[in-house]
């Protein structure tokens, strides 16, 4: 099959294309690693839980008035800063679990997971052989308040069972 300049540039452009696009779908994949459900207007997939754009930035401003909102950590999240504590909502319960083995870590000098008079919050583990969570603050700072998950301001009736809790 003979091909002239036109067509051959026509096919390489669409395979260019073609891999661009793919890339791009592939990356969205990789940094979506949490998905959030029964929260409304917040429901969607997330790439962090505390960094600017996470979980806990669009439950802070979404109406989750008697809701029971799970959050399912589909993916490690390795890059938390901490930044955006989860304040005081309107939720029935809010749930943490990690589908098949998962870490939350990142580097800060307070702690990685801040409930800032957040009530009904369970982080649950699980750890039956198929499921675990670990949570890590890799900082080798050392301050005063430094952990991994830091509970703030009266946060009440929350419960963490069956975490590795990790901090150096």
């Amino acid at each position: 099959i003979a091909l002239d300049d036109k067509q051959l540039t026509s096919i390489l452009m669409n395979k260019l294309l073609v891999t661009i696009l793919s890339c791009c779908v592939f990356s969205l994949t990789i940094h979506s690693q949490i998905v959030v459900s029964g929260a409304g207007s917040a429901d969607n997939t997330y790439g962090s839980l505390t960094n600017s754009g996470g979980v806990f930035q669009a439950l802070n401003n979404a109406t989750l008035t008697d809701a029971n909102i799970t959050v399912t950590l589909i993916g490690n999240s390795t890059t938390e800063g901490g930044s955006i504590a989860l304040n005081q909502g309107a939720w029935s319960s809010l749930t943490i679990v990690p589908e098949g083995v998962r870490t939350i870590s990142g580097t800060s000098s307070t702690s990685i997971i801040k409930l800032s008079g957040a009530d009904f919050v369970t982080i649950n583990g699980l750890n039956d052989g198929q499921n675990s969570l670990t949570i890590s603050n890799l900082s080798t700072a050392v301050s005063a308040g430094m952990c991994a998950i830091n509970l703030l301001f009266d946060a009440s009736y929350n419960t963490i069972s069956i975490c590795y809790r990790d901090w150096e």
